[in-house]
């Protein structure tokens, strides 16, 4: 009795699956120079119609670990849950901007104290988007102009 797939995803991901292998056994005669129709990897590869990039990455993965779901393409995008700033960092970032200071200043005026955590100027930039203050404002830039004024 043939085992029944609940869904078709399943079905296509076991074929894909016993279709690398398939291919793996192949390509490691080939590698062993014991397989009859190949003598080299190149022909192995043009008779299949595999980009050698490609098959050498899920090779890699089977070596590595020889179970099925290795063999599945894996998922995209960032390993962890959330890669964002932390909250007193962002908070320190939006008080320098309700000063006046443009994302390189912050950058800078940052580094001194947050040291290797600093954020980047473009992720600066991020923050300020997120916060709806990456334009100066009137009351922004009238700081920024009596700051100046001061200075000099």
């Amino acid at each position: 009795m043939k085992k029944k797939f609940e869904n078709k995803v399943e079905f296509y991901e076991k074929h894909y699956q016993e279709k690398l292998k398939y291919l793996i056994k192949q390509y490691e005669l080939v590698k062993n120079k014991k397989h009859e129709s190949f003598k080299k990897v190149m022909e192995f590869y043009k008779f299949y119609e595999i980009d050698f990039r490609t098959f050498l990455k899920y090779y890699k993965r089977y070596k590595e670990n020889p179970e099925g779901k290795s063999l599945c393409p894996q998922k995209r995008g960032p390993k962890y849950k959330t890669r964002r700033t932390l909250k007193f960092i962002e908070n320190k970032v939006i008080e320098q901007r309700l000063l006046g200071n443009g994302r390189y200043e912050i950058h800078s005026i940052l580094k001194p104290i947050l040291k290797e955590s600093t954020p980047s100027p473009s992720c600066i930039y991020l923050i300020l988007k997120r916060g709806n203050l990456n334009k100066l404002k009137r009351k922004m830039k009238e700081k920024k102009r009596r700051w100046e004024k001061k200075r000099k």
